[in-house]
């Protein structure tokens, strides 16, 4: 055998060789791509998910202080008619004849106290 024949027979094996190992690259990046497309689906699927939950808490939170906003406004509008109903009783009772002719004893009674 020649040396131009070992040369063209290792030449041959090398190039197979080399044809194998870039068979192989191209079916480990043809598995990666397929490996990161599934995930990219997945991760798109659980980001709708995440948005589609949070939307919905995002309304029932909006629910509930519309809620709460509505319970407080009357609550107050409540109140502050109650407080109007006793300012009335109030005037009413300090602008009475009663309450006027008795204040002479209330200072009587208060002098009386402090001793």
């Amino acid at each position: 055998m020649t040396s131009e024949q070992a040369n063209s027979m290792t030449s041959g094996r090398e190039t197979a060789r080399l044809q194998a190992r870039a068979n192989l690259l191209l079916a480990l990046y043809s598995h990666a791509c397929q490996d990161l497309e599934r995930v990219r689906l997945e991760t798109d699927r659980l980001c709708r998910e995440v948005r589609q939950q949070a939307d919905r808490q995002l309304a029932e939170m909006r629910a509930e202080v519309d809620r709460v906003h509505r319970d407080t406004g009357s609550e107050l509008h409540r109140l502050a008619e109650r407080a109007a109903q006793l300012q009335e009783r109030l005037d009413a009772v300090l602008n009475s004849t009663s309450w006027r002719m008795t204040a002479p004893l209330r200072v009587l009674s208060r002098l009386i106290g402090r001793r």
